[in-house]
């Protein structure tokens, strides 16, 4: 276990990982939110104001040095107000509630955003939460995401649809939750 970590650590260094410290400085900030419109189909497109304040009304944010990945994590306790998180609360569930996670184009499959999730959890676990919840796309779907959540052992709650159409049908998605 004690090399897992060491192996862990490192690789945070490498990478720059870590926790995003506010206040942004205004082109970390820009970044960001580019990052996010370029991952708005499976996210959601916010102007740069609103980027801001989701990001302050956050619990946990965490990116590499480079700003090409990002994550965003609310607790339960907080009055955010996305259909998902609602539903999520209204149903009692406790945790860290992954909002968005977003990883540029050109880094893909280069481990970006599992070592955000392990991020997240060892955040978690400091917190005194002892899951962390998330939704995946079914319409429109998302696959790799699917497959992704399933390989870092994250596992069912529910599959929800929501009165919001899209192209391919009312929108559905999987809630997710990974205990530890």
């Amino acid at each position: 276990m004690v090399i897992r970590d060491k192996e862990k650590m490192q690789r945070r260094e490498e990478l720059g990982f870590g926790q995003v410290k506010f206040p942004l400085s205004s082109s970390s900030l820009e970044t960001l939110w580019e990052l996010n419109e370029a991952n708005a189909e499976a996210t959601s497109s916010f102007s740069l104001d609103e980027f801001q304040n989701h990001l302050s009304l956050s619990s946990a944010v965490f990116a590499d040095a480079r700003l090409n990945s990002l994550m965003i994590i609310f607790q339960m306790n907080v009055n955010y107000n996305s259909v998902n998180y609602q539903w999520l609360k209204f149903h009692g569930f406790e945790g860290g509630y992954i909002d968005r996670v977003m990883v540029g184009h050109k880094v893909k499959n280069q481990g970006l955003g599992r070592e955000l999730y392990y991020m997240a959890r060892d955040w978690a676990i400091t917190n005194g939460l002892d899951r962390l919840l998330c939704e995946v796309n079914l319409i429109p779907a998302n696959p790799v995401s699917l497959k992704f959540h399933k390989a870092i052992g994250f596992e069912l709650i529910e599959d929800v649809i929501h009165p919001i159409m899209t192209d391919q049908g009312p929108k559905t998605v999987r809630f997710l939750q990974w205990k530890f």
